[in-house]
């Protein structure tokens, strides 16, 4: 739109048009009824570490994705890699790559288990955001590291949520748990990368997103094993 009517206040009158019939289909679509969940005690106590664990994974894949797509804008025009334009461009590639995952996600969800999508989602986001780190200077793989973290990064919030699901009921208060570990990590982690990205220098931005991820995996890594346990206890 801006390269057709040379103003970017028309690209924001596109967006609001296209999202208009989706916001008016909505209203067709019936509330969900409430489905009644009984637990004894000790499975519910036991579920607050669970419910921890999974709200400090969602501030840290939420908060990386939200950084990516805030900030991969002033790094590649910060580290001379693209003009204004083209990290325009490169925005929209990776925003673009995560819808387009997300749309991949569908058929792969319904053959491959939540847990090894996960892991190879994670795994993808450190390797997008790694190959970045270590070839500052390409322009190729600023563009192919773009791409790959945004289509690794596509199924991470959805598939977190149905992976809570087989293993926690999953009420109004506990997405909101998840929800607040979600918000707090897309507020933290893009603030902390803007606090060093000047004294530092812009491969901060990969660095921090590099420990992001791996923390994810490791977090990750961890629920499983803590899973594992609980049904091999019987609990």
């Amino acid at each position: 739109m801006i390269s057709l009517t040379d103003d970017i206040s028309w690209a924001y009158w596109f967006l609001a048009l296209i999202i208009l019939p989706t916001a008016l289909l909505m209203f067709r679509i019936p509330a969900p009824g409430i489905q009644k969940h009984t637990s004894n005690g000790a499975s519910k106590r036991d579920d607050y570490f669970f419910i921890g664990l999974i709200s400090l994974f969602f501030f840290l894949h939420v908060g990386g994705e939200l950084s990516f797509g805030g900030w991969i804008y002033t790094y590649a025009v910060s580290v001379d890699l693209a003009d204004k334009t083209v990290a325009a461009y490169l925005t929209s590639a990776f925003w673009g790559s995560l819808t387009f995952g997300r749309l991949l996600g569908i058929p792969i969800a319904s053959r491959v288990k939540p847990g090894s999508i996960l892991l190879g989602n994670l795994v993808g986001c450190f390797l997008g955001t790694g190959i970045i780190f270590l070839f500052p200077g390409s322009t190729v793989v600023l563009w192919v590291g773009s791409i790959v973290t945004g289509l690794s990064v596509a199924s991470l919030f959805p598939m977190s949520l149905t992976f809570a699901g087989k293993h926690l009921h999953i009420s109004g208060q506990v997405t909101s748990w998840f929800l607040v570990g979600a918000s707090v990590g897309s507020m933290f982690i893009p603030w902390f990368i803007g606090q060093l990205f000047e004294s530092i220098g812009p491969q901060v931005t990969m660095i921090i997103l590099m420990l992001d991820y791996l923390m994810a995996l490791g977090l990750f890594l961890f629920i499983l094993n803590y899973v594992g346990r609980k049904k091999t206890e019987g609990i």
